[in-house]
């Protein structure tokens, strides 16, 4: 993997959905659990807490010790009444759990804080449920295999890394010049075919998926937009002649991976929302096909994923539909073929 700073490494603390590696910070982790046991005892027989004087020494020190593992906000490090306070309150959850959110609320704050623009938009297209299923996947089937390279190159574009053997301004073979991240060669540059297969690769995927849960489907369906121009050889993707999930008759799908960074705004003084790229995509697909789409006879939908592993809300609320006709096929729960079709793709 190469040199991993401090940043990188702080990264991977955290769950996957929120871009980590569900790899926790023992030190924090452990020292909540301790102070949150003694507000438990504090709680139950009452007066220990209240007469805690973080300047004696032996058992007090333990305390303050563990105050000083969890990274709070100013002035709550050293504050047993802030502390039985945040226990005391109305917050749900356990108070371990309070302050480890209240530690990595903090973290996450103090990480954002040195990482560039462009880095935290990419960052933040990575916090979602979608983005990082692939490190979920239980390797039983080939296909849901990785060689140790693939996996590595795979972390590096994940956690925005040089890419190994990098040299700056070398040129790609379309003559742009490539960004030491790899983005360029991940979803923006169309020489020797890779973005095709790439596309390829998630129609076949996507179809599959579609097949599964029982509907009835043909890839690149020819003549399907000839009723109202003859000379009109536009082929969906997908079309889907049985989409129960919809009031129209069939349903004809189009898919495109767009980059996370294509047209990213270096200049302005806020982010981007997430998922820019994915909704000007969409938006560019429904106004190519709209003035060929019969509302009577079938409907339109563009299905839209970035290069982060976002999708577009259309794209999951798809997946939670299809994922619900097929639990009452196979009898397995809807949340549960919803996270395998994920992995699938």
């Amino acid at each position: 993997m190469g040199e991993i700073n401090d940043d990188t490494f702080s990264m991977c603390n955290w769950s996957i959905k929120r871009c980590g590696l569900g790899i926790e910070l023992w030190m924090e982790t452990a020292a909540c659990a301790y102070i949150a046991s003694l507000l438990d005892y504090d709680r139950r027989y009452g007066g220990v807490m209240n007469d805690l004087d973080i300047n004696r020494g032996g058992f007090y020190n333990g305390v303050r010790k563990a105050l000083r593992c969890i990274p709070l906000a100013d002035g709550i490090m050293e504050s047993v009444v802030a502390l039985l306070q945040l226990y005391h309150s109305d917050s749900i959850g356990s108070v371990q759990h309070q302050l480890v959110q209240k530690c990595q609320q903090v973290r996450m704050a103090t990480l954002e804080q040195s990482l560039s623009r462009q880095h935290l938009y990419w960052w933040r297209s990575l916090q979602n449920d979608e983005a990082g299923c692939w490190l979920e996947v239980m390797p039983i089937f080939a296909k849901m295999t990785m060689s140790n390279v693939n996996f590595a190159t795979a972390l590096r574009y994940r956690y925005f890394m040089r890419v190994e053997g990098h040299v700056d301004g070398a040129k790609c073979k379309c003559k742009k010049v490539l960004d030491s991240r790899g983005h360029h060669l991940a979803s923006v540059c169309s020489y020797g075919g890779e973005r095709i297969a790439t596309h390829d690769g998630m129609k076949y995927e996507f179809n599959n998926i579609l097949r599964y849960c029982g509907l009835h489907t043909k890839m690149e369906e020819r003549g399907a937009f000839q009723e109202l121009d003859p000379n009109n050889n536009m082929r969906p993707d997908i079309s889907v002649f049985n989409p129960t999930f919809t009031t129209a008759p069939k349903q004809l799908l189009d898919i495109a991976v767009t980059g996370t960074l294509t047209g990213f705004n270096t200049n302005g003084h806020q982010l981007q929302n997430i998922g820019s790229s994915a909704q000007h995509m969409y938006n560019n697909k429904i106004n190519h096909y709209a003035p060929h789409v019969i509302p009577n006879r079938f409907s339109f939908l563009p299905i839209i994923f970035e290069s982060s592993g976002y999708m577009h809300a259309d794209v999951k609320d798809l997946l939670l539909k299809v994922a619900t006709l097929a639990s009452d096929i196979k009898r397995i729960t809807k949340r549960v073929l919803y996270k395998y079709f994920l992995k699938r793709l």
